[in-house]
């Protein structure tokens, strides 16, 4: 995830606003270097 935000072109268009990591199972965190970990259960309604 960090090295793709690195590659982007920040002179032509803005950097993420978040980086995230869609998982099947699991908890829902923030890792230490900024990356949030999702599992997708918690994106339902």
């Amino acid at each position: 995830m960090k090295r793709l935000r690195d590659k982007i072109d920040a002179e032509r268009m803005r950097p993420p606003s978040a980086l995230a990591v869609i998982t099947a199972l699991g908890y829902a965190y923030t890792r230490p270097d900024g990356v949030h970990v999702i599992p997708i259960g918690c994106l339902r309604d």
